[in-house]
């Protein structure tokens, strides 16, 4: 069975529980409502079967479509393994806070259109089996660690690591058309990058960090800076290109 658009929207609170059985969620009908929702200790929304979902409407300007998993619930996605984003300015963002949880442990892959995961603990593994990711962003706390544990190839991405956070992305090793943003006091844990193609880095606070690619193409950037490091030489911000 399929959920079509605009046919459902689900919202288990209160304890209460949810199953349904689809394999597949087409939402691009739905433009900035909240379309998964569990609330409440014991809440629980078990769309385990689900393997693929998509959001990727346009409407225009930058509606938000969440997902979203607060005080104890449980949406359970674990089957999860194809995902698409909104278009243009729309957002599917995925919002965990006060002890919700989002299962995604099946997804290796988010194919396109814009996502962003918004969360509020110290620890996020929400995405510890993702290995390829497009059009994603984070939204955390400050002096959160985010693992990435499984990521190869991030492209259109934003990658912010959290004041005095940690990004932790052992495997990342293709960084195309994406930008990292790094404070002082932030680390993040990569490898060297083989590929680095249309990408920009922003360094600020004291940040450091190392880029030891042999080849940068930024044929694809028409302005901007592609390499930013702010402050006075004292706070120790260093783009280090070997």
């Amino acid at each position: 069975p399929m959920i079509t658009p605009n046919s459902a929207r689900f919202s288990a609170v209160g304890g209460a529980q949810i199953a349904y059985g689809a394999t597949s969620y087409d939402a691009r009908g739905i433009s900035s409502q909240t379309i998964l929702n569990a609330q409440g200790n014991l809440s629980l929304l078990d769309l385990s079967s689900l393997l693929s979902l998509n959001a990727s409407g346009d409407f225009g300007g930058s509606p938000t479509r969440h997902i979203s998993s607060t005080d104890g619930a449980l949406i359970d996605l674990s089957s999860l393994q194809s995902l698409q984003g909104g278009f243009g300015g729309d957002v599917l963002e995925f919002v965990t806070s006060n002890g919700g949880t989002i299962d995604l442990s099946s997804l290796t892959e988010i194919t396109s259109g814009n996502v962003r995961f918004n969360f509020d603990t110290m620890s996020f593994t929400m995405l510890a089996g993702l290995e390829k990711a497009n059009s994603i962003s984070f939204v955390s706390p400050a002096g959160a660690t985010i693992d990435l544990t499984a990521l190869q190839q991030l492209t259109n991405s934003t990658l912010t690591a959290p004041d005095n956070g940690v990004i932790n992305a052992p495997a990342l090793t293709i960084f195309d058309g994406s930008t990292l943003n790094l404070s002082g006091g932030a680390t993040v844990n990569v490898p060297a990058f083989d590929s680095i193609t249309n990408s920009r880095f922003n360094l600020t606070g004291g940040a450091q960090f190392a880029v030891a690619a042999t080849v940068y193409n930024a044929s694809g950037i028409s302005s901007g800076d592609l390499i930013s490091v702010s402050g006075s030489f004292d706070d120790g911000s260093r783009a280090i290109i070997p």
